[in-house]
């Protein structure tokens, strides 16, 4: 078995060598990554090694994006040295923002890196945006367009008022004026019948962990992570008692952080904790596999199996079993969206929860 450092290099690594578990994932992940930050940069500082020494870069295909280098007192050349800058400066809200809310912003960083790294803040014009929000919204996906749109605005408004970039100032205003009308979100909420039929198939499996946080999320209307919690890295900000493989677990419900009197007003919450015989103490979700709280793509995928046994259709999500949105505090006093529907009664956990 291949060595695992935290600070990797993928050469050092053999992928037939490998498991491909969490800590397997995250090793090669965190070097993809490594690896990305060093081609922005070594790539920025070779092409200005080229321009001093007269070797002109062929250029590319032509593309809709401006491939024009342009120089600023900032540094900032093009949207992948902006966005590289976001990622490092200790300035950027990048480095302010929970753990999994940096994934979903890595995670459109990289398709604004791949798609639009190369336009050059000096030729960004209303036309190049406007091009890339209607490229987007092509795409079919309903929520991307307006998350990347968003990203944008952060990435432009951190140049301006952090970097002091006039282009990104520039650019700021650019996309003050324009309008990216919101497309229409998904209206999709899960029956009671199949919220019953997830929860029984999921005891008969002896998965009594989904029966309970499936549970939960109707009755109680929490969102999956604050039902199931996070894994983040030991480094992340958070203290915790439940650790592995580099990773600890935050934010999720323990026992004892739901209102006993209001879990006996939710008759499947209550059924689903008179079910589990094991000592109700710790992390109250737990993958009956490991003993440990699930990590996100193991809670999706035992679901998913389930829901499709039950003939829950594919464009049904977990997140649907909530219903209209309400005002709901947790057991460790954040504020979250709770549900309240004629099928869907809500309820409040009470205590303070130990993270």
């Amino acid at each position: 078995m291949a060595t695992r450092k935290e600070d990797v290099s993928l050469d050092a690594l053999n992928p037939f060598d490998l498991e491909g578990t969490a800590e397997d994932i995250a090793l090669v992940e965190r070097g993809l990554a490594i690896m990305a930050r060093k081609q922005i940069v070594w790539g920025a500082v070779v092409e200005s090694w080229k321009k001093q020494a007269g070797i002109l870069t062929p250029r590319p295909a032509a593309t809709v994006l401006h491939d024009v280098p342009a120089a600023h007192g900032t540094g900032v050349i093009n949207v992948a040295a902006l966005i590289q800058l976001y990622r490092t400066d200790q300035r950027s809200p990048y480095h302010t923002v929970h753990f999994r809310t940096r994934e979903n912003y890595e995670s459109l960083l990289r398709r604004l890196e791949r798609e639009h790294g190369s336009l050059e803040l000096a030729r960004c014009k209303a036309e190049d945006i406007q091009n890339a929000y209607e490229g987007w919204v092509k795409s079919g996906a309903t929520t991307a367009p307006h998350s990347l749109i968003t990203m944008l605005r952060g990435l432009f408004g951190f140049g301006a008022t952090v970097l002091g970039d006039n282009e990104c100032e520039r650019i700021s205003v650019i996309m003050h004026k324009l309008k990216f009308p919101m497309l229409q979100s998904r209206n999709v909420r899960m029956s009671m019948e199949q919220i019953r039929a997830i929860i029984g198939r999921a005891h008969e499996k002896g998965l009594h962990s989904i029966a309970l946080g499936q549970a939960i999320q109707a009755e109680f209307g929490l969102r999956q992570r604050v039902v199931i919690g996070e894994w983040v890295p030991v480094g992340e900000a958070g203290e915790s008692d439940i650790k592995s493989a580099g990773l600890k677990w935050l934010r999720g419900l323990r026992w004892g952080d739901l209102d006993p009197s209001r879990v006996a007003e939710c008759p499947l919450v209550k059924d689903a904790i008179d079910r589990i015989t094991s000592e109700k103490t710790g992390p109250m979700i737990v993958y009956e596999k490991t003993k440990l709280p699930y990590l996100v793509y193991q809670w999706r995928r035992e679901w998913r199996t389930i829901a499709t046994e039950v003939g829950v259709p594919k464009a049904v999500y977990n997140m649907d079993s909530r219903g209209r949105r309400i005002s709901l505090k947790t057991g460790n006093g954040e504020a979250h969206q709770g549900a309240a529907s004629d099928d869907v009664s809500s309820a409040t956990p009470k205590s303070e929860a130990r993270h």
